[in-house]
């Protein structure tokens, strides 16, 4: 079966599409056979690994056929980066009514098979709306990947989606693995690295310590076809962004975080509840990617290549969190003896609050 990942936060501009689209990319080179799933009705992952921005004006051979259980599913290869995909519809607001019927549709992703067999990878990129084509994803994800900015308002949808996905979701979805991703770092803002450092030192069981700029360059390389670490010019970003969906691919079990989960509501209560409350892992250290099925996993030639900068080129705005106060960092949860009791949930709840408050009041 295929594993899946859904890239789902309920904050626009957090790079969500550009980051799904980046580790269909590298699954696809590394060998893995991979499909990538647009349920934006926006159809910005449709675009980028089509050229069209149009092409999603339509109703017929879109991912909405998937939902048909009489239809096949209309699998396209991407002209651009070779990996399939499912494009996305102007129409697909009209399958949130249903979140059983999306349910089943998406279910039907584990077992899709292209001419080359059964998908290993496959990739979901979830609209930023808390709703049906958000939520009923993260119930069929073997991974949440949870892109967030190091600001105020990304705290906040940190926290929600958080506290959605082990709240609500994993009680039912066993398998789930909740993977933070921090992006958009403005390279030249202190709340910005501070805000970054909390969450690295307070949510470390589920924050990758790759973080990634905001750099005009990282659209304009998939403009151009190509993923970020091809055309990078500063080597720790460049090495941070191929690294960042290596360690994605590899299977490492999610820690034990110890804390009691409450039991799940039905979908219409929590997509109720997210409605109105609309407007947060250590890298796993060595190991290989999770072999394709049916095969070796292919190497990955360890770190990309890295060109060396030319003459007067300025390459010092990476960020590398500061190590130096880890002695004031929070516990991370899942220490101690390991049993599972209220107050280490409400010591979870406590952390998401103060990241949220510092962030609201932080010094720049």
């Amino acid at each position: 079966m295929a594993k899946i990942y859904a890239f789902a936060n309920q904050k626009g501009g957090v790079g969500k599409t550009t980051l799904s689209v980046h580790l269909a990319i590298l699954a696809h080179q590394l060998g893995f056979n991979t499909l990538l799933v647009d349920l934006d009705q926006q159809g910005s992952a449709t675009f980028l690994v089509t050229g069209d921005g149009s092409r999603h004006h339509t109703l017929e051979g879109t991912v909405l056929d998937i939902w048909d259980p009489l239809k096949r599913a209309p699998l396209q290869e991407s002209p651009i980066f070779g990996f399939d995909f499912l494009q996305a519809s102007i129409g697909l607001d009209r399958v949130d009514r249903d979140f059983k019927a999306a349910l089943a549709a998406l279910k039907r992703l584990h077992l899709l098979e292209s001419g080359s067999g059964p998908y290993d990878v496959v990739v979901i990129d979830c609209p930023p709306a808390p709703n049906t084509r958000q939520l009923a994803p993260l119930f069929v994800a073997n991974v949440h990947a949870l892109p967030v900015t190091p600001d105020a308002l990304g705290t906040q949808g940190l926290k929600s989606m958080v506290s959605l996905s082990l709240g609500e979701v994993l009680p039912i979805n066993e398998d789930l693995k909740v993977r933070i991703l921090i992006n958009r770092l403005k390279a030249n803002s202190t709340k910005n690295k501070a805000i970054a450092d909390n969450i690295l030192k307070s949510l470390p069981e589920f924050t990758f310590p790759y973080i990634l700029f905001d750099r005009e360059d990282v659209r304009s390389a998939l403009r151009i076809g190509k993923p970020y670490w091809e055309v990078c010019r500063d080597q720790a970003q460049k090495t941070a962004w191929y690294q960042l969906f290596l360690a994605l691919l590899e299977s490492t079990p999610i820690p034990d975080i110890g804390t009691e989960v409450p039991e799940p509501e039905n979908a219409d209560t929590i997509l109720d509840t997210q409605f109105s409350a609309r407007g947060g892992p250590a890298a796993p250290a060595g190991g290989s990617p999770a072999a394709p099925a049916g095969g070796n996993m292919p190497t990955a030639g360890g770190d990309p290549e890295v060109a060396e900068p030319e003459d007067g080129e300025v390459t010092h705005d990476t960020y590398i969190p500061d190590d130096d106060e880890g002695e004031e960092a929070s516990a991370p949860m899942g220490e101690g003896d390991g049993e599972e009791t209220s107050g280490e949930a409400d010591s979870q709840d406590d952390i998401l609050d103060q990241l949220s408050r510092e962030a609201e009041g932080g010094t720049e």
